[in-house]
């Protein structure tokens, strides 16, 4: 088993004297559909609106600027940086490019909506997300 026992107690302090719930389960690399949405809709939709332009070319930005990837010529040892592919990141580490996204923007004076926030406007039809 896999944890952090300073954390858990820390976050569990937190609660004391309350009842709780903890729920284990086995934890799944892959990234979650929630986590590809905010990333997609909340970071990428909502910044490209933001900055007036398409949402694929801020995506593409946002790879280049937050994941960056290198490559060598094996002939000349010459290094090269390019735009990481999103599609092979696991949970923590689209977590983490989602997070340099946020820092990125917010850099550019564009502030993302946490994920609650978001999610709490779309869980009311027609609500809207107002800064």
């Amino acid at each position: 088993m896999l944890y952090d026992q300073e954390l858990l107690a820390r976050y569990l302090k937190k609660y004391e004297g309350a009842e709780v719930m903890l729920t284990l389960r086995k934890h799944d690399p892959d990234k979650s559909m929630a986590q590809r949405g905010y990333y997609f809709a909340a970071i990428v939709r909502d910044a490209a609106e933001h900055f007036g332009w398409e949402p694929e070319d801020m995506h593409d930005y946002l790879k280049e600027e937050c994941n960056k990837k290198e490559l060598v010529n094996s002939k000349t040892g010459e290094i090269y940086t390019v735009a990481g592919s999103t599609v092979p990141l696991k949970k923590m580490d689209m977590m983490a490019f989602i997070d340099r996204s946020i820092r990125r923007l917010a850099e550019m004076g564009y502030v993302v909506h946490t994920p609650e926030e978001y999610f709490a406007a779309i869980s009311y039809k027609g609500t809207e997300i107002v800064a």
